[in-house]
């Protein structure tokens, strides 16, 4: 990992400290964030851009994050006074775990949230189960009606007439338009990781309530 600029701000004395760190995990920003000075201790971490929050030390920070049409591995963290009632979300981490295994929801989480179910907290993970469980108990409790037979469709007839409609609207098309087309199909997709700062109105935005 490329060193890349963490914003730390605590929400208690708004002191905002940057980190330049190679950290993947958890652990690793928390030794760099300690080497700053920072006071973590008893206090709740928050990515304000992914708005997840690490679970453990081998939680892995979120990259190529999109930010104002940019994508970036910059981050800002808020710590926060730790809330344990909130914090507790009604419900144990391991438990919510077993459920999430149950129901195999791991990837409908990680393409809900574009993150691991690891790194999202527990109030949330446990509304995702609740709605997602809801949905297949509907749909298991419904009846399902007797599969109507299906007409018989010549596809290998549609597929030919397909194909020899675009190669004749191909055909037509000016040398021009097809030198331009293929020079944008052999050009890479720009990927860039830009690196971006975080004003005051920014961290006002992300951690508004």
């Amino acid at each position: 990992m490329e060193t890349r600029k963490i914003m730390i701000v605590d929400s208690s004395s708004n002191q905002k400290v940057v980190v330049n760190t190679d950290a993947t995990t958890f652990g690793e920003l928390k030794k760099a964030a300690r080497a700053a000075g920072i006071n973590y201790e008893g206090k709740d971490w928050l990515e304000g851009i992914t708005k997840t929050s690490p679970v453990g030390d081998d939680s892995q920070l979120p990259t190529n994050v999109q930010f104002k049409g940019a994508t970036t591995n910059n981050l800002v963290y808020m710590l926060t006074n730790t809330n344990k009632k909130i914090r507790s979300g009604g419900g144990d981490r391991q438990s919510i775990y077993r459920e999430i295994k149950k129901h195999n929801l791991a990837e409908k989480i990680k393409e809900a949230f574009g993150r691991n179910y690891t790194q999202i907290g527990n109030a949330v993970l446990q509304d995702f189960i609740a709605k997602a469980t809801a949905v297949t108990n509907e749909v298991i409790e419904k009846v399902a009606p007797k599969k109507a037979k299906e007409p018989k469709v010549d596809y290998k007839d549609k597929y030919e007439k397909t194909v020899e409609a675009l190669a004749k609207f191909i055909a037509v098309l000016p040398e021009g338009v097809l030198e331009e087309a293929k020079a944008i199909s052999e050009t890479p997709a720009s990927n860039a990781v830009e690196d971006v700062d975080f004003s005051e109105e920014d961290i006002n935005s992300l951690f508004k309530d």
